[in-house]
């Protein structure tokens, strides 16, 4: 396979349990020189810096119930700011992280909800100019908060990463991901401004493991197909 007909960066986005960790899994087995990141890697930095340092004003609060309560609403831009910076630009990755629907971030930014993920990608285009929105992909995971539920309470008994009931459903019970649909309603760019590609997949099925696996397999194969045709107008070849 020639990496050049796939993209630099492929940003896999949705709300918490949307299977988005599961999804980025199976394209790196499927592609393995693609390099796995997110920004809860670096939002788990901070948390320890601040355990270390013990600073009584704290930034973020680790609840006891699982998960974290932000604080200052301004670590979800340094957190994908710092994740973006450890992009280096001849390498290939898969980029993953989630918004909600924090208040305090809404307010302090002059954000609407649905203009959540633009600020994001205006923040990471905005640190890696370089690599331009052609060489950028979005794979947006949908899943019904039902079926989220289900499987964050999953992770939960199997001492996995998990949010707080209470969290998910004041901050992770909307999926709040818009983009512009063009040929169908999957299928799109984010907006007018910022064209990237975007290919969304609905996850909200509960299947068995691995028939979540077999369904994210093959979209997975229809996404990266969609962005060889629109870019390069040739097939993927898969390894």
């Amino acid at each position: 396979m020639q990496e050049t007909k796939l993209p630099k960066i492929i940003f896999i986005v949705g709300s918490a349990s949307a299977g988005k960790t599961t999804l980025a899994k199976i394209i790196k087995k499927k592609l393995p020189f693609y390099n796995l990141i997110s920004d809860l890697d670096e939002l788990k930095r901070l948390i320890e810096l601040e355990r270390i340092s013990g600073n009584k004003k704290t930034r973020i609060k680790p609840l006891v119930s699982g998960g974290f309560d932000i604080i200052d609403p301004n670590i979800w831009d340094e957190v994908l700011i710092a994740t973006a910076c450890r992009i280096d630009l001849k390498k290939f990755y898969i980029f993953e992280f989630a918004r909600g629907i924090d208040q305090n971030y809404l307010r302090t930014l002059r954000l609407k909800k649905h203009q959540v993920y633009d600020h994001c990608f205006d923040i990471i285009l905005s640190v890696l100019p370089e690599i331009g929105n052609k060489n950028m992909l979005i794979i947006h995971v949908f899943s019904e908060f039902k079926a989220r539920l289900h499987r964050n309470e999953r992770k939960r008994q199997n001492n996995e990463h998990f949010v707080a009931k209470k969290v998910m459903q004041e901050i992770y019970s909307e999926d709040i991901f818009h983009f512009v649909s063009t040929i169908t309603e999957n299928i799109g760019y984010l907006n007018q401004q910022n064209k990237i590609l975007v290919f969304s997949i609905d996850n909200s099925k509960e299947l068995l493991p691995q028939e979540i696996k077999k369904y994210l397999d093959n979209q997975t194969q229809a996404v990266l197909k969609y962005y060889n045709i629109a870019h390069s107008k040739k097939e993927v070849k898969w390894i």
